[in-house]
């Protein structure tokens, strides 16, 4: 079985997870207020992206098939918010 995004999925998943990611290094920096950073997070954001792990992995989507059609589902590990990219006016 194959899950793809269309190309309006994939510009509104973009545009969410540039926002997403502004969120994330500023739940970072929060998180070390009066600490020492670790340099590999200083070098993440200084690259304008997250610490997410020796491997990455910030964002999980998931697809969900129904009878009806297929939901599709994007969550941030770091801000835990989430994005529904669902079709539902293709069902």
């Amino acid at each position: 079985m194959k899950f793809e995004l269309d190309d309006d999925q994939v510009k509104h998943y973009y545009a969410w997870s540039k926002q997403t990611t502004k969120l994330a290094i500023e739940k970072q920096k929060a998180g070390f207020a009066g600490l020492d950073i670790p340099a590999v997070y200083q070098e993440c954001w200084d690259a304008g992206y997250p610490y997410g792990g020796a491997i990455g992995g910030a964002h999980t989507f998931s697809f969900t098939h129904t009878s009806l059609g297929t939901i599709c589902k994007v969550k941030d590990a770091i801000t835990d918010q989430e994005l529904d990219l669902t079709d539902y006016g293709s069902w």
